[in-house]
């Protein structure tokens, strides 16, 4: 075909069909008019290439910016695909990172998709989505921290804590089981992490516990993908997970992430996990290396196999307080319902001895020097506004849930994160608190607010003079997801 007969405008409208950047490379090199059509007019060629790839904000752009961006982005995407990760420090997977970390922060700028089943999404989820299925390493949890690390610190021998919450942040596609590749690696390992003690393995770390423990994280979800995806002696998760609709599983966030983000949504699935307490006392030895013959044994995990003879996967309702959706017409800009003010079912007793037991309003600290006797610093300490969640749901007859959720910093350059912490209790015939039998949660929610996993613990032996330690508590995995989509608007 004479390319160099046609006009610039037709010249790029067949450039935009090509859908391969080698095959755009050799249409370019064709004659000076296809050169022209992809590398002169301003750019312009490169700023809707641009957007047919990526989700971008609308408005003016620098034209050669995009341009860059969309080669390095391109670049890194093909090669990323052949990187072996590991722990996440070599110099391809940093840089890797670096980019896929950039979708994850650009995505939901600008337009707006809707995949098949009406929920929202965007390019860059798309184009994340195509990479981790055709990456050979990014969907396992191949290694470790070793025990002479700690983990998260950046040094060769400890799992890089960004590889970890990028892991998190594509869980929805780890956990789709319509996929063809839905192998499970170091489960052995997960499932120790998944019963190691508060004090080993702590949820929340640093000054204020505003630092999340990525690995511990990561792998709870490894241990919970192993029981949904495969059959073996969790046969009854698997079947459940199996029969859910696409809309019911875990699904990836629907919003432009960023922190101080109060939607919280209302319905959500989930399950948990438990062995026995002698059984927890077992593998929290291989974890200490007490009992180190035994480090590659595999525990039976009780409930997701179906041995309390319910279905594993409880729904659960919860409803921020003073934040209730209404169906009023009037909304926000975001597409939520404005809230309203709803006042707690607890007494304030309740309310306090819950506060007290999950750590909910906790005392702000002010990093200090040794040689520093006071705080010398005339501002006041910030304090956390945590909201009030309560809620629902059905486990062995009807419980229900009062806590919090507060925000979490950004992590690793990603923002979003909250606490979420909240007491499962159940009531007896005059609505009463049942206080024998009391359940603590505390869990990591994920950016977009879809996802929540964490650690459940008996508070009643928290409460026992006999058990003085966080690190005797008995205690176990659990999941939560939340299912309230965002779907395509109706047509009138």
């Amino acid at each position: 075909m004479a390319f160099n007969l046609l006009p610039i405008e037709l010249n790029q409208e067949i450039a935009h069909y090509i859908d391969s950047d080698k095959d755009l490379c050799a249409f370019a090199a064709t004659c000076q008019e296809t050169r022209n059509a992809v590398q002169s007019d301003g750019g312009s060629f490169w700023n809707r290439r641009f957007r047919s790839r990526f989700a971008l904000e609308p408005g003016r752009h620098d034209n050669e910016v995009l341009r860059k961006k969309y080669q390095r982005r391109r670049k890194w995407l093909r090669r990323m695909s052949s990187i072996s990760f590991k722990y996440g420090h070599g110099k391809r997977e940093v840089k890797s990172m670096a980019v896929i970390t950039e979708l994850i922060n650009e995505s939901f700028s600008g337009q707006v998709l809707y995949d098949e089943h009406g929920r929202r999404t965007c390019r860059n989820l798309d184009e994340l989505s195509r990479f981790i299925e055709t990456s050979t390493t990014l969907s396992k949890i191949n290694e470790v921290s070793l025990p002479r690390y700690t983990s998260g610190t950046g040094v060769a021998g400890s799992y890089n804590w960004t590889l970890a919450a990028i892991q998190l942040m594509y869980s929805h596609v780890l956990f789709d089981n319509s996929r063809i590749w839905n192998e499970v690696y170091n489960f052995e390992h997960s499932q120790q992490m998944a019963y190691a003690n508060a004090i080993e393995q702590p949820i929340f770390i640093g000054l204020d516990r505003q630092l999340i423990n990525m690995e511990f994280i990561l792998h709870l979800m490894n241990f919970f993908r192993h029981h949904m995806m495969h059959k073996d002696e969790s046969h009854a998760l698997y079947e459940a997970y199996k029969e859910l609709s696409a809309v019911q599983k875990p699904s990836a966030w629907d919003r432009k992430l960023k922190n101080h983000d109060q939607h919280i949504g209302n319905d959500w699935r989930g399950t948990y996990a438990y062995l026995e307490p002698q059984e927890v006392i077992a593998i929290r030895a291989i974890t200490d290396g007490t009992n180190k013959k035994k480090k590659n044994t595999i525990f039976i995990d009780k409930n997701v196999d179906g041995s309390t003879g319910e279905c594993p996967i409880q729904s659960l309702h919860l409803d921020p307080v003073g934040m209730r959706s209404t169906d009023s017409d009037d909304s926000s800009t975001d597409g939520d319902k404005k809230p309203i003010l709803k006042s707690s079912t607890l007494p304030p007793n309740m309310l306090n001895m819950f506060s007290s037991i999950l750590k909910a309003h906790p005392t702000p600290k002010e990093a200090r020097t040794r040689a520093q006797h006071r705080t010398r610093s005339t501002t006041p300490p910030r304090k956390p506004q945590p909201i009030s969640i309560e809620g629902e749901g059905k486990d062995d007859g009807t419980f229900y849930a009062s806590g919090w959720m507060s925000d979490v910093p950004a992590q690793e350059n990603i923002e979003g994160w909250k606490r979420m912490s909240f007491i499962k209790y159940y009531t007896d015939s005059f609505g009463n608190v049942d206080q024998g039998a009391l359940w603590g949660y505390e869990g990591v929610v994920l950016p977009g607010g879809k996802l929540c996993l964490g650690r459940w613990w008996a508070v009643e032996q928290e409460a026992d003079e006999e058990w003085e330690e966080d690190d005797e508590l008995y205690s176990g995995p659990f999941i939560l997801w939340n299912v309230q989509a965002k779907t395509a608007p109706k047509e009138a």
